[in-house]
């Protein structure tokens, strides 16, 4: 039941419009990911996801790969929570946006470090 709903909370956070397309696997750019790109500036590793990916479902699914390298319960707990995946997957997206691109520069893991401190205490 537990992986039933991180799957929902996963496909909520992102539109799945092509999930189910032969032409997108919106998996490419998430395959990419590895643990070494935690310890990468934050804001060029968040550019080239974007430069990779061929739609927002790729970018965001990377995006959240990150997220389950550094702390994978806070995936977890969310998919359990029963948030609206719509709205809190914009404000997470957002959130983390800013801290990635935040002065002075930090590296992926530290802007996911803060972006899941500020989601937890309802700061975004």
């Amino acid at each position: 039941m537990r992986g039933l709903k991180l799957l929902i909370i996963v496909l909520l956070l992102f539109n799945t419009s092509f999930l189910f397309s032969k032409t997108v696997d919106n998996r490419a750019v998430s395959k990419t990911i590895s643990k070494k790109d935690l310890s990468s500036p934050c804001a060029s590793k968040f550019l080239e996801i974007h430069m990779m990916a061929e739609s927002d479902e790729q970018a965001g699914t990377a995006i959240m790969k990150l997220f389950w390298l550094v702390d994978s319960a806070f995936i977890k707990e969310v998919a359990d929570s029963g948030v609206d995946g719509r709205k809190w997957g914009r404000e997470f997206a957002e959130s983390f946006r800013d801290y990635c691109e935040a002065q002075p520069p930090v590296n992926v893991r530290t802007a996911v470090r803060q972006t899941i401190k500020a989601m937890k205490n309802g700061n975004r």
